[in-house]
C-alpha cells in the first residue's frame, strides 16, 4: 500500500520516488524488520508532498538547525563545493563541528563526497541539483547577496592572479548585486 501511494505521488519520477522513500524512512513512517519494510505509522496519516519541490524542501525544514545552515551556505557556492569555502561562509560559532554536520548530510543522502577537487580540497556536492536550489531558496536575499559577495572576495583571496577563476568570481559579484538591486 505504502509502494502504491508512493508511486502514484510521484508519478514514477525516479528522483521523487528515492526523495520520498528517503523521507519516510528518516520520519520513522518506513521502518525495514529484517529483510521486509513495514509501515510504522497508519497509511492514511501518511502525508506526502505533492511535488518534488515540496517534497525537497520539507526535507531540508526538517533537518536540524544547524546542518540547515551548513546547507544553504553550501548552495550559495555552488551545485560543487568544498569544506573550507561553506566553512568560510558560516559564524565562527558553527565552524567547530562542520565535519559532523557536513557527515550528517552526507548519511541522509543530501551531500556525496564528488571524485574531483575544489580548490586543491576534497570536493562535495548536492545529491541533485534540485537540492541545490531548494536550499538556496531559504536564503533570504540580503543574506545571499552578502555571501556571494564574500565568497567572491575568499575566492578571489585563495587563487590570486589565476585568471581560470575570474568567471566564478565575477558571477558570485553579479549575483550579489543583483539581489542588492532587487531589495
Amino acid at each position: 500500500a505504502v509502494a502504491g501511494r508512493v508511486l502514484t505521488t510521484s508519478e514514477g519520477n525516479p528522483l521523487f520516488v528515492g526523495e520520498l522513500v528517503r523521507m519516510l524512512v528518516n520520519d520513522g513512517a518506513l521502518k525495514r524488520e529484517g529483510d521486509r519494510w513495514t509501515a510504522g505509522i497508519e497509511l492514511a496519516a501518511l502525508e506526502m508532498p505533492p511535488t518534488i519541490h515540496a517534497l525537497l524542501a520539507a526535507r531540508i525544514e526538517r533537518l536540524r538547525p544547524e546542518e540547515r545552515t551548513v546547507l544553504e551556505r553550501a548552495a550559495v557556492v555552488g551545485r560543487q563545493f568544498s569544506r573550507a569555502a561553506v566553512a568560510h561562509l558560516l559564524p565562527r560559532e558553527a565552524q567547530a563541528d562542520l565535519d559532523a554536520r557536513l557527515e550528517a548530510l552526507r548519511r541522509g543522502e543530501i551531500i556525496e563526497r564528488d571524485t574531483g577537487w575544489f580548490l586543491g580540497e576534497p570536493a562535495l556536492r548536492f545529491h541533485h541539483g534540485l537540492t541545490r536550489d531548494a536550499a538556496y531558496r531559504r536564503v533570504l536575499k540580503g543574506t545571499r547577496a552578502e555571501l556571494h559577495a564574500r565568497f567572491a572576495d575568499w575566492l578571489e583571496a585563495r587563487v590570486g592572479e589565476a585568471v581560470e577563476h575570474d568567471e566564478v568570481i565575477g558571477w558570485h559579484l553579479e549575483q550579489a548585486h543583483q539581489h542588492l538591486r532587487e531589495l
